[in-house]
């Protein structure tokens, strides 16, 4: 499994390179077999927020990181690491359970809270957020690269944008 820094939340400026930045469209992608959709370390955005997925952890029932008390799920935690980007020109609110998780035509919600302590992280233009996704799914929960994706969304009401996991 991979594990990048997890540290708190990271404040650095937005890039001044210019990047491959991948907006998903349901004409380009499946997003029931993960087909053609950007995969970890691609770059996506949805609304004013780029999004990219940097590591994840196979479903296991507790999750412990360093220094932490362990938590329970209820199912089995699926932990998603994903870095968080304001693009755009205003102040946006990102919110971790505004995140989905999709597979074999269930969709499951992401908790309310990120493992990095916030439910709520609003982002300047320019600011980053380093954030553990945390996702309660049941227990058999496939092996990831199974059609499993991952819908990120800049807000409840934003189209969002998928990655394959």
């Amino acid at each position: 499994s991979e594990t990048p820094d997890q540290g708190a939340s990271d404040t650095t400026p937005a890039d001044s390179q210019s990047r491959d930045v991948t907006t998903s469209t349901a004409a380009e992608t499946s997003t029931t077999t993960g087909v053609g959709l950007p995969r970890i370390g691609d770059p996506v955005r949805d609304g004013q927020f780029e999004f990219v997925v940097t590591g994840l952890e196979a479903p296991g029932a507790t999750y412990q990181p360093e220094g932490l008390l362990k938590d329970e799920a209820n199912g089995a935690w699926l932990v998603i690491y994903v870095t968080v980007e304001n693009v755009g020109d205003r102040e946006q609110a990102f919110l971790a359970g505004n995140q989905k998780i999709l597979w074999d035509g269930e969709e499951y919600g992401g908790e309310g809270f990120t493992r990095n302590g916030t439910n709520v992280e609003d982002l300047n233009p320019g600011v980053a957020l380093a954030a553990t996704l945390m996702f309660d799914v049941p227990d058999g929960f496939p092996n990831l690269g199974a059609g499993t994706i991952l819908e990120l969304h800049d807000s409840a009401f934003s189209g969002g944008v998928s990655v394959s996991l």
